[in-house]
């Protein structure tokens, strides 16, 4: 690619960049990555400097409002040091000034910290010498300041000094040099560079124009000299962006010294001069400027000009060239500043982070063991510190010692008596060897507790006699024989247990155990070993300073119990004395119960340990009948089944005594995790939003009183400055209704009309030209109502008329009830009060008489009285309200009239709301509604008799100007409330998740979750029954089951869907009712999500019967019938789905003659409806008309025909065929079985015959869904079964699966997954969360050219050509496994290539063939083939073509001439199995195909072209339409479309290079010359991928072989192929294939 064409060239780092900024493409990527953190501010600082010329310097520190920056800055807090000519930096969260003078020579750096930038900056480390004039720039980790002055020699300055953000307090760091000592030079820069252009140097007046580089990543090695500036200047200062550095006028040199030409550094291109920018704002005199700026403007302030030092001039980047605009002021006249901003030097405004989630209750969570720790070996000692395990997956094994606890006790004798307890990911133990010893807490890590347990925290008191329990964030220590309990933090368990409430009894070794609230501590002893309780104490662990509370009681008073548990039951053995074997249950759903006995433990002992899982408790070790032994075993209680004796496990390596237990499976702890998982599978959230309109409810129209009226007003959000448009009205006239809503409804609430009314009308935005429906009502009759408006879920309404002060809620999933009252306001709800909100919150503010009170009402809490919250800047009522989600605009109102606009900040709502822009006129009485990014406020009245029909728009990203009129209301009118669907930050729920994309074919990944229901629904319309069965694909061998109803019985009708409903259209009922009116009109729509429900009336279309009906899933299309005049139609009615209400539209007819049809079949795909046989006065038809659904005014032409005429057939079919079924054909006098396929690729042909159903039918249903149609229950043999055909086998006869419960003809069906309705089918990633590092697909664009003939020898070599650099040398790969080399063949997968048969390289090549198959594999391809299945019998000279799954060979010398043979890719080690055969015998013929079928071109002087069908290639090739020429040996290449085939031999010339082209969907016409090749060429062998051809290699004339390349443009392909690069050897009668040959998927 040449230097200077870089169009579409960009680096991953601005992809990431745009995609962080949401301006990027909504394809979701491997690599998507997410906002985590926004950083920085949204302005421009200006810092230090003079007051005037030799004035005295300044502290003070000035900031400008990027986003209002008309607005004259605002002084903030202090530098630290009194000084100008400082230099300034920023990182994203602080800015740095450094250095100065006033008049001595400062080193101090200070920092103004963004987020509270009105306090005194703070002083950080300093720079390494005093200095002023030198010049910063930065990235978002360092700042560096370079050059400057200095008061001691020597005076003018290299060094560049660093300042580390991350570190500021340090001393900043001498890196660089510049290339020289520059003073007042000029610094911009970008994310990886700094520049300081121009500047001076002794003798004065000396500037340069020279340019050093910085490079941040190399900051030591010197500055790099890079392309100058227009001319020599210093005493300025630099702005940028990140690919743009702009240097603003100056002092120049030679003079005039001054001026107000600025200087543009392209990064990109940085050895380049600089490029005239700007000018600055004067002509002359324009230097010792600061400059700041963002992404977007550049500023510059603080000219040394007496007159107009205060100008703050601004650049546009994108239009750099213009002179550039004062757009404010600084708050006085000011010079020899610096400027810096967080937005400065494309420093980053957000962290990203790769897009990950938090998937609840996805993976196992803890570990599966259960861990012993320490306790004693016997009386009196020693301590035991091991840690046995038990595997709760292997429990009847020996339990392992992983690891130990560290001895803490120097005499090692005594009890342990200590304590254990675990997080999901940690395991903790105490022990004491008697009650008086401290106590540490050591921690074990469960994923890795081979390594010793290691001292972590300590205790307070002795865990002597304790025993814990806990959840998954804190652990309890209980006992030590007190009341007291301690916990332990798991997020901080370095840290001492803190105390928290007591139990009721003293007590210790209790038994305890838990679930994720709650722990439950059991008798134990009181007081004294000898005391015991059978209390059972429950901590709360969400109050956990509070005292115990006491529940049901254990079945036993006993010392050292034990417990275990899972999430509903805790189990308690008794403990000693008397070594009890006994278990107690509690249930912790009814905890005050007294728990009740259970089973017993298979060994007798006391001083257990016992933990477990949810479906497991182990008691294991504990004192035995031998006082001085311990045992080893472990019991085992199945908590499924817990009343028989427990089973024995283990045992444990070592018996021990108070050996206390623990696991992550225990404690109620949650068996499953939440983890981290990439969201690649849930795609990139968009929020959705209703329809992009807002609407005007009602109001007073005329001066005085004023006349109350119903209309509706829509105003276009996409088209605002039209008029708005009338729609339909209240269901009564009135004014000031409380207007609420949701994404889907609006709600006007109230209002008078002209008494107060209690009316809620509710207008449908899928179909607002009707008169709003009347719901509700609200609770009283009101007036002069205020809106809340509310969330998702619900409307608030405050109710006026007198002084009220409660709030009414409207519940939208229920609106045909009352109003429900809830919460009070803080004050009388004034009459004329506005709201507005968020879907958390809603705001109520102003009111009559007169206030500027503002309340929050809290969506979740909205029974309490509403809080206070920041009022409004001006006390008034009658004004209009609004938001986004994140401001509220409140603007207009009385008294006055009023004009202004507050703005309340929902982040900050405590505070007065904030004065913004203003409308365009003072108004009161006015109303407002919004979209996301704008507020629109409409009517009004400056005082009586002065309606408006105004509507103001206010831009909420820019919302300080005035706001601008767009299109006008209707009439002038006050009082009309305003709604809408995005109004006030509502979306819908949930967000539009648009997926990730198939990096092979960009196929959209769509999960099972979200595809159409998988069911098909059949109407039986025999005696006017009215019922719908539903057939479950995916349980297909099920009676169908009944489900809701039509509205009307009927047969003979039409069907259509979408993936959401299906409509019943048209028919007749039967008998007749009456004479001549049995044929309908009606449209039942069936709503599959809810289909038990009855369908309900929409519609209508013509009345008629006998139609038909398909569509795709925007549309439904019902055509032809018998209006009941006896007359076939051609009519075609258009329902649309978006607006089904509405009388269905006529279309363009079909093209029948003489006459309409009836009785037909219908069935497409999302493009083309196609409708098939029927008949017409006893004419029966084949014919099919296809009506274009983008052109569906066109009459429908005929295209291919059926194999039969007949009628009363029924069709279905997925995206690429449709399925004519049964019907009955006059010609056999009977129904038929016959099944014929439509190929809508090419659907000019007769539709081919394929498998028949098992019975004859007629009057049917047929449905379907992506796999499988199905299709019975009719009239016919068949009756009440159907038959299930499947796509993917379609040859073979149809399946009986299931049957109807309701015997009868004239049936009808339709189904959400018919006719390719979107989405088609599940597509996942084959690799699923959690997902490995993707790795790089190879390129598949190469193509190989395999063995041949060469000069002198035969050849196995592989050449390589490569598609983007065909011009050079083909790359020598390979080579082939064998010497049969060629005469061969080759064909390829998207992964693999095959070369199959050929001749060797010596001996009479008429009798040598192969029958070996090679393999390339194209992802190594530097290695030697590997051979694979043979061909199922040895030739040459053949041809070979495929698609994704399957390679054909076809043809040859000598063997079997005619057979095809087919290579299974997915099991190519077998031998390729024989297929249908050509028409003739033939070698040296050529192939091409796409992936639907392979054609085999000439051979022995043919002109024949055979075509294979894949998906039915047992049958013999079909003949189709002709070549020009005989193409023996020539080569055969396409795409998706078109094959050509070229060069070649024939009779005469002998050689030649003509190229014909087969027009695939069009294949029984001759093909088309083309090309033609650069020259003539026998033995060749072509490839290619969908835009190319390559023919390479072969004979020309007179005879010599030829290494050329040639390449046929396919879309300009009757030019001559050019000549390209050239094969590694001359060489012929090659092969040749490539990854995307014949359109594969790549």
């Amino acid at each position: 690619m040449a230097a200077t064409n870089k169009r579409g060239v960009f680096s991953l780092e601005k992809v990431l960049e745009r995609q962080s900024d949401n301006n990027w493409s909504n394809i979701f990527d491997p690599f998507r990555y997410v906002i985590d953190s926004s950083f920085g501010t949204d302005y421009g600082y200006f810092g230090g400097g003079t007051y005037n010329t030799g004035g005295n310097s300044s502290s003070i520190i000035q900031r400008i409002d990027f986003n209002n920056d008309t607005a004259n800055s605002v002084t903030k807090g202090n530098e630290t040091v009194t000084a100008q000519n400082r230099g300034g930096t920023s990182s994203t969260s602080y800015g740095y000034l450094g250095g100065g003078n006033d008049p001595a020579y400062v080193s101090t750096v200070d920092r103004i910290d963004y987020s509270n930038d009105a306090t005194t900056a703070s002083p950080k480390g300093p720079l390494t010498l005093a200095r002023a004039r030198a010049s910063g720039t930065h990235n978002s980790d360092y700042g560096y300041q370079g050059g400057g002055y200095a008061p001691a020699s020597p005076n003018y300055i290299s060094t560049v000094d660093r300042i580390d953000f991350s570190n500021d307090t340090a001393t900043a760091v001498a890196k660089g040099p510049l290339t020289g000592p520059k003073n007042a030079t000029i610094a911009v820069g970008n994310q990886s560079y700094g520049y300081w252009a121009g500047g001076t140097f002794t003798p004065w007046p000396t500037f340069y124009t020279s340019v050093d580089r910085l490079d941040y990543s190399s900051d030591t090695t010197a500055t790099a000299p890079k392309g100058p500036l227009t001319r020599a200047r210093g005493y300025t200062g630099g702005a940028g962006n990140a690919s743009y550095g702009y240097i603003g006028a100056g002092y120049f040199d030679p003079g005039p010294y001054t001026g107000s030409t600025m200087d543009r550094i392209d990064y990109s291109n940085d050895t380049a001069a600089a490029v005239p920018a700007g000018p600055y704002l004067k002509s002359s005199n324009s230097w010792n400027l600061g400059a700041t700026g963002n992404t977007s403007y550049g500023y510059w302030a603080g000219d040394e000009r007496n007159a107009d030092g205060s100008e703050i001039g601004r650049l546009d980047y994108s239009n750099d060239t213009q002179t550039t605009t004062q757009v404010a002021s600084l708050s006085g006249y000011m010079q020899r500043i610096c400027g810096f901003s967080s937005r400065a030097n494309a420093n980053p405004t957000s962290s990203r982070s790769q897009a990950t989630r938090i998937e609840a209750n996805s993976s196992p969570a803890g570990t599966n063991f259960g861990y012993a720790f320490g306790g004693t070996v016997k009386t009196g000692g020693p301590l035991n510190y091991t840690i046995q395990r038990i595997d709760f997956a292997n429990d009847t094994a020996t339990a392992s010692v992983p690891s130990s606890m560290t001895n803490t006790s120097p005499s090692n004798a005594g009890n342990a008596g200590g304590f254990a307890v675990a997080s999901l990911t940690h395991a903790y133990a105490g022990q004491s060897p008697n009650p008086s010893a401290s106590s540490s807490i050591q921690r074990l890590d469960l994923s890795n507790d081979t390594t010793n347990a290691s001292v972590h925290a300590n205790m307070p008191e002795t865990a002597f006699q304790t025993n814990g329990v806990g959840n998954s964030d804190y652990g309890y220590i209980c006992g030590n024989d007190k009341t007291s309990t301690s916990r332990i933090d798991y997020s901080n368990d370095t840290a001492t247990t803190s105390p928290k409430g007591d139990l009721t009894v003293e007590r210790g070794s209790a038994g305890v155990t838990g679930t994720p609230s709650y722990g439950y501590v059991g008798s134990g002893w009181k007081s004294n070993f000898f005391t015991q309780t059978s209390k059972t104490d429950r901590i709360d662990y969400s109050n956990d300073t509070a005292t115990a509370v006491v529940v049901g009681n254990m079945t036993f008073s006993k010392h050292n119990p034990t417990a275990a548990g899972n999430l509903s039951y805790g189990w308690f053995n008794q403990g000693g004395p008397g070594l009890n074997t006994r278990i107690c249950r509690l249930d912790y759903s009814s905890d005050t119960t007294n728990a009740v006995q259970k089973g017993s433990l298979s060994a007798s002992t006391y001083g257990r340990g016992a933990t477990g899982d949810q479906s497991y408790g182990y008691f294991s070790g504990g004192f035995g009948y031998d006082p001085g032994q311990y045992t080893t075993t472990v019991c085992r209680i199945d908590y499924a089944n817990d009343t028989p004796t427990s089973s024995t496990k283990g045992p444990l390596t070592t018996g021990v005594f108070y050996g206390r237990m623990a696991s992550s499976k225990a404690n109620g702890l949650p068996f499953l995790a939440p983890k981290t998982v990439d969201k690649g599978a849930d795609g990139y959230a968009q929020a959705s939003f209703g329809p992009a309109f807002g609407y005007y409810c009602g109001g007073m129209v005329a001066g005085g009183g004023g006349t109350n009226i119903s209309t509706v007003e829509r105003i276009d959000f996409d088209n605002d400055t039209a008029t708005a448009s009338t729609k339909g009205p209240l269901s009564s006239t009135r004014h000031s209704s409380a207007t609420v809503g949701t994404t889907s409804f609006g709600y006007a609430c109230g209002g008078p009309s002209p008494s107060d009314t209690s009316t809620v009308d509710r207008v449908d935005y899928a179909n607002d030209t009707a008169t709003m429906t009347v719901v509700g009502p609200l609770e009283s009759p009101s007036s002069y109502n205020s809106a809340v408006y509310g969330n998702a879920s619900y409307g608030y309404i405050k109710a006026s008329g007198a002084s009220y002060s409660n709030l009414t809620r409207l519940d939208y999933a229920n609106d045909s009830a009352t109003s429900t009252p809830k919460g009070n306001l803080t004050n009388n709800a004034y009459a004329l009060s506005q709201g507005t909100g968020t879907n958390s919150y809603g705001y109520l503010a102003g009111g009559y008489d007169t206030n500027s009170i503002n309340n929050r009402i809290d969506y979740s809490n909205d029974t309490a009285t509403a809080t206070p919250k920041g009022n409004l800047t001006q006390a008034r009522y009658a004004m209009g309200a609004t938001s986004n989600s994140s401001y509220g605009y409140f603007g207009g109102g009385a008294a006055g009239p009023i004009s202004r606009v507050d703005r309340l900040d929902f982040a900050n709502d405590s505070t007065t709301m904030v004065q913004k822009g203003s409308l365009s006129s003072a108004r009161n009485a006015v109303q407002a509604t919004g979209s996301p990014s704008y507020g629109y406020f409409a009517g009004g009245n400056s005082g009586p008799g002065t309606p408006y029909s105004t509507i103001d728009r206010i831009d909420f990203s820019n919302d300080t100007p005035t706001a601008s009129p767009k299109g006008a209301l209707t009439a002038a009118k006050r009082y009309c409330m305003g709604v809408s669907s995005q109004g006030n930050g509502l979306t819908s729920t949930p967000t539009i998740q648009i997926p990730r994309i198939r990096w092979v074919d960009s196929a959209a990944e769509v999960p099972i979750s979200s595809l159409a229901p998988s069911f098909g629904y059949f109407q039986n319309g025999t005696n006017n029954k009215t019922v719908v069965e539903r057939l479950d694909f995916d349980n297909d061998t099920e009676t169908l089951v009944a489900k809701g109803n039509l509205s009307e019985g009927r047969k003979d009708l039409a069907t259509v869907g979408n993936t959401s409903y299906g409509y019943f259209a048209a028919g007749y009922v039967y008998p007749d009712p009456s004479p001549g009116s049995r044929h309908r009109s009606t449209v039942d729509r069936l709503d599959y999500s809810n289909d038990t429900t009855n369908a309900v009336a929409k519609g209508p279309v013509r009345s008629r019967y006998n139609v038909g009906g398909t569509g795709n899933a925007s549309y439904g299309y019902v055509v032809g019938g018998d209006d009941g005049s006896g007359i076939s139609r051609t009519w075609v009615d258009r329902i649309d789905y978006g607006n089904d209400t509405a009388t269905a539209s006529p279309k363009g007819d079909l093209n029948i003659s003489p006459g309409g049809r009836k009785k037909q079949g219908c069935v497409g795909n999302m493009s083309f409806g196609y409708f098939t046989g029927g008949t017409n006065g006893g004419s029966y038809f084949t014919h099919i008309n296809r009506i274009d659904y983008s052109n569906d005014t066109a009459t429908a032409p005929t295209k291919g025909n059926l194999s039969i005429a007949r009628d009363s057939l029924k069709s279905t079919g997925n995206a690429s065929f449709g399925y004519c079924i049964g019907g009955y054909a006059p010609s056999l006098s009977s129904p038929i079985t016959t099944v014929d396929r439509i190929d809508y690729s090419n659907d000019t042909a007769v539709a081919s015959v394929r498998g028949s159903l098992t019975q004859t039918v007629t009057n049917h249903g047929a449905t379907g869904s992506p796999s499988f149609g199905y299709a019975g229950a009719g009239g016919g043999n068949l009756g009440t079964r159907i038959d299930r055909i499947d796509y993917n086998n379609d040859t073979a006869t149809a399946v009986t699966k299931s049957t109807t419960p309701s015997p009868g003809a004239n049936r009808e069906a339709v189904g959400p997954r018919i006719n390719g309705l979107p989405p088609t089918d599940s597509l996942l990633a084959p690799v699923q969360p959690p997902f490995p590092y993707p790795q790089q697909l190879f390129d598949p664009n190469f193509g190989y050219w395999v063995g041949g003939q060469g000069s002198p020898s035969y050849t196995s070599t592989v050449d390589r050509v490569d598609w983007a650099t065909d011009t050079g040398i083909a790359a020598t790969k390979g080579p082939l496994s064998t010497p049969w080399v060629y005469y061969n063949a080759a064909v390829a997968s998207p992964s693999y290539g095959y070369v199959g048969g050929g001749a060797r390289s010596t001996g009479p090549s008429y009798n040598d063939y192969s029958t070996v198959i090679d393999r390339i594999d194209f992802t190594n391809d530097s290695a030697t083939a590997t051979p694979k299945g043979n061909l199922s019998g040895g030739k040459n000279r053949l041809a070979a073509t495929g698609n994704a799954s399957y390679g054909y060979f076809g043809g040859g010398f000598v063997q079997n001439p005619s057979i095809i043979d087919r290579v299974d890719y997915g099991n190519d080690t077998a031998t390729a199995t024989p297929k249908g055969n050509l028409n003739n015998n033939r070698w040296a013929p050529a192939a091409t195909g796409n992936q639907s079928y392979g054609y085999f071109c000439s051979g022995m002087n043919t002109t024949d072209v055979d075509r294979v069908e894949y998906a039915n290639d047992t049958p013999n090739a079909s003949p189709k339409g002709k070549l020009n020429n005989p193409h023996n040996y020539g080569g055969a290449t396409g795409n998706a479309s078109y094959g050509y085939v070229g060069g070649g031999q024939g009779p005469s010339p002998s050689k030649f290079s003509s190229i014909d082209r087969i027009d695939y969907s069009n294949d029984t016409a001759t093909s088309v010359l083309k090309g033609p090749l650069s020259a003539a060429m026998e033995g060749t062998a072509a490839t290619g991928n969908q835009s190319y051809g390559w023919w390479a290699g072969g004979q020309v004339p007179p005879g010599p072989l030829t290494s050329r390349i040639d390449r046929l443009d396919f879309y300009n392909d009757t030019t001559t192929a050019s000549p390209r690069g050239i094969l590694s050897q001359k060489r012929g009668y090659l092969g040749a294939t490539s990854p995307t040959a014949n359109a594969n998927p790549n």
